[in-house]
């Protein structure tokens, strides 16, 4: 039997185990209603296995007053392309107690630091588990694909989305064609986020996308001090 095959054995036989641990882990931490607590649960998590760590790749002073302002808007229906470690949608989701339908579209094996392994799946999924109101949608897909669109469309079955937050492919080309392709779902008075809008590097043009927006739509910015990340909103007036 080879090292591989050990390795697949060992995670098969401990995986009950490492779920159960992991979600009595989570369960604690779901309790916290604050935004800055939630964010802080993100950090402190520590699952077993395919479970380990729900980290969120961004800035505090970024992503916490977004959160906030998102409380604000009571959002129904949420959509997040690219979910990676799952830190945002934790987020999101224990944050807008009200919320009917969260939807993740990841692909796996990104670029840019997409994709997780499906058994996370049911960890995600936990994070809306005390709310039988709320429904959760995992989508492992190319968000570019044109059967991506449609499976969204299934699973809102004709609602609008209220906040749709970018995180996906960041090339230009990319983030944009998510934007085109997304955003008309997005109902009046809702929000389109995207993150990386400062970034300046060879691969990522969302900056681009988002000096272009600014020309047309009413924004707002979330940059710490120093910070080569950055958060846009646009509002869909």
């Amino acid at each position: 039997m080879g090292s591989r095959s050990i390795s697949d054995l060992r995670r098969v036989v401990f995986d009950p185990l490492a779920w159960r641990l992991s979600k009595s882990e989570l369960r604690k931490l779901m309790r916290r209603q604050k935004v800055e607590d939630i964010i802080n649960a993100t950090e402190e998590y520590e699952g077993r296995g395919f479970y380990a760590r729900i980290h969120a790749v961004q800035v505090r002073s970024e992503i916490t007053p977004l959160a906030e302002l998102l409380q604000t808007l009571s959002p129904k229906n949420i959509v997040e392309i690219g979910t990676f470690k799952g830190g945002t949608l934790f987020v999101w989701c224990r944050s807008n107690p009200q919320a009917e339908l969260f939807v993740s579209i990841d692909l796996p094996g990104g670029e840019y630091g997409g994709g997780y392994d499906p058994r996370r799946q049911r960890l995600y999924k936990e994070f809306i588990a005390d709310r039988a109101h709320t429904k959760m949608v995992l989508v492992q897909a190319d968000s570019h694909l044109a059967g991506t669109l449609e499976t969204l469309k299934t699973a809102l079955q004709g609602r609008p989305i209220d906040f749709l937050y970018i995180d996906g492919d960041h090339t230009y080309n990319g983030v944009k064609k998510d934007y085109d392709m997304y955003s008309p779902l997005v109902r009046k008075g809702g929000v389109v986020a995207f993150h990386d809008i400062v970034t300046r590097s060879r691969n990522c043009g969302v900056h681009q996308l988002w000096d272009e927006l600014k020309q047309t739509r009413r924004t707002r910015e979330f940059v710490g001090d120093g910070s080569n990340k950055g958060i846009g909103m646009a509002f869909i007036d």
